[in-house]
Order: C-alpha cells, then structure tokens, then sequence
C-alpha cells in the first residue's frame, strides 16, 4: 500500500455508550492515514472508510479509528460523506500541497462540546493572564529544545543545552525580551552544527521538509485537542494572525515541535554514517513513516506512559482551568520517550 501510510496509536476505550460519535472515537485506537502517491477513491459504507485503490483491491478502516486524514495527492478522489463521517467521528480532514504543506484544515463542529462558555472565556481573559500563558509555554518550548539538544539519540551539544536551560529561567511575561527567538538562533545552530542550516517553512531542503511534515502532524494532532476541548483555534494566546484559522493550535504546539525535531536529527545522523546515503529532498514513504511513526508511541510523563495526543488534550485542557483562575499552572511536564516504546 505505498500510497498509504497507516500509522497506529491506541487510547484509553470509553465504555458510554450515551457518548457522541465524536467522543467516542476519541477514546478509541487512532490511525493517521496519509494519501500521498497512486491513484485511489475514498468513499463511506457502513460507518467504515472504504480505500478502492487503482489496482482493484479494496482496504476497509472504522472512521472510530482515525484520527487524521492527510491528503496530497490529487489523484485521490474523496466522497462527501466521507468528509461528513470523519467530522462525525471527531477525525480531521488535512489537505497539503505539492509540498506536503497544510493549506486547509477540515475540523467537527460537533467536537465543541461546550462552544458558549468555552468561547466566552476565550473573549474575556485579560492580556496579563495570556501574556502569563506564553510566558509558560515559551519557557517549555526552550526546556524542551535543550532536552533534544541533550538527547542520547541526537548527541549536540550538552553545553548548549545547559544554556537553553538557563535562558529559559529569563523569559519574563509575554517574552517581552524575545527570548523565544534568541534561544531559536542557538538552537538551531547547536542541532546542526555540521552545515549552515537555517529554519524556513517555505523552504524545499530535506531538512525543512521533514520538519514541515512533522509539524504538520503535530498541529493536526493539536487542533483536534483544542476542538476537542471546546475553544475556538482561531482565538489565539500569543499568535493573532486574521489569516490563520488555527491560532490557538499553533500556540499549544510550541512546546512539542522539538519531537519532531529530534526525530529529523536522528534521521540526519542515520544519513551521516551510511556515507552513500544522503537526506533526500522528496519525502518517500519510507522518510513519512519515520516521521510519523515515533509521534504515534507512548512517552514517559510524571510517571506514566501516555500518548501525544493525550499530553496535548490535558494541555488544552488545562488552558480551561488557566482561564477561570482555577489554576495558575498550564499542564506543560516534561516529556521523554518510554523505554521499549
């Protein structure tokens, strides 16, 4: 099946059977199906995604068990109650372009469970309660680059790592310093201190496809959280793009985007030993998968094994929380792979 990727990643089973379709599919096993390559016809029967690809043969998925749907290839033709059944059931619909980046984002209006109250503290919280809320997440995202930085499987350097650490310390309300972007211009050079690299989304290199690739998962993974919630992803923390429908999202997944980092590294390193191999520029089936196969397993969070999505559910629902001034703390751990994971 080259042109599908079908990566698992199990959940806790909700055993209500009162539940909405939506909520259910949330406490079931999850796929990420990702339709890059060849010729197929995506259609609906049974409350279950029937994929009838070009040679005939015919694979059957329950809509319960997907979490994301990737589309970037045009020579995929999807029905509309498809699109209604994959809503239905809590899933997200992404649709890339030539170069496997987001361009739209199909989210279940029946995911926002409680549209009117959530909505209604997304419009009152003060700026010095938002600017608290990226103060935090800022602080995580730094912690979590000095975490890869020092990581066995990347291997930079721990020096700079300790100095991440310490920036991270700095960061003041709001970042009013900007230490977001400072710790960026070190980090960067510290992952990849062998070549001049530097980040750019509109960027066609090997290294920034992967890592749009990656972060694209990661910010369908965390769209579906926020819905999922009940807040509205266009009303942001930090982010206030009138463009971007996904404010919100973008401003939950900072703290993640160095698991997508640290898995591009190691593919980098894997690059680096086999001499005759080099990181190459399309993203193949095989680069995809190994991509995405890592962000589907289980981390090591205060003591338990969880899911990604579930860090970044608990994350969203934290924010909640933050906004009625239950808590002053965002739910942001540290987060390490699970041994034999």
């Amino acid at each position: 099946m080259n042109f599908l990727h079908r990566i698992s990643s199990s959940f806790r089973k909700g055993d209500n059977k009162n539940e909405k379709p939506a909520t259910l599919a949330a406490a079931h096993a999850k796929h990420i199906l990702d339709f890059s390559e060849g010729r197929c016809r995506l259609r609906e029967e049974n409350t279950q995604l029937v994929i009838e690809k070009e040679d005939g043969s015919v694979v059957s998925i329950p809509f319960a068990e997907i979490a994301v749907i990737l589309l970037s290839n045009a020579n995929v033709s999807v029905t509309q109650s498809v699109m209604q059944s994959i809503a239905e059931f809590g899933g997200m619909l992404v649709i890339c372009d030539y170069r496997h980046r987001p361009v739209s984002m199909m989210l279940p209006m029946d995911a926002y469970s409680v549209p009117v109250q959530r909505l209604k503290l997304q419009i009152e919280v003060s700026q010095p309660m938002l600017k608290n809320a990226w103060q935090q997440i800022v602080k995580a995202k730094i912690r979590a680059q000095a975490h890869c930085l020092a990581n066995d499987s990347v291997k930079c350097s721990l020096s700079e790592a300790e100095t991440l650490r310490k920036m991270a310390e700095n960061v003041k309300s709001g970042d009013s310093d900007n230490i977001e972007a400072q710790a960026a211009k070190r980090y960067w050079r510290a992952l990849f201190p062998e070549i001049e690299f530097h980040r750019n989304h509109e960027s066609n290199d090997p290294l920034n496809n992967r890592l749009n690739y990656g972060y694209t998962i990661v910010r369908a993974m965390t769209a579906r959280a926020v819905c999922a919630t009940g807040f509205h992803p266009a009303l942001g923390i930090h982010h206030c793009n009138q463009r971007d429908a996904f404010c919100l999202a973008d401003d939950l997944m900072e703290p993640f985007r160095p698991l997508v980092d640290q898995i591009v590294r190691f593919q980098f390193n894997i690059s680096k030993k086999l001499e005759t191999r080099k990181l190459t520029r399309e993203l193949t089936p095989r680069v995809k998968e190994e991509l995405i196969y890592p962000l589907t397993k289980r981390f090591n969070v205060n003591g338990e094994k969880r899911k990604l999505f579930d860090i970044i559910t608990l994350l969203a629902q934290s924010l909640e929380n933050f906004y009625s001034k239950e808590t002053a703390e965002l739910y942001l751990p540290r987060i390490e792979h699970a041994n034999g994971e």
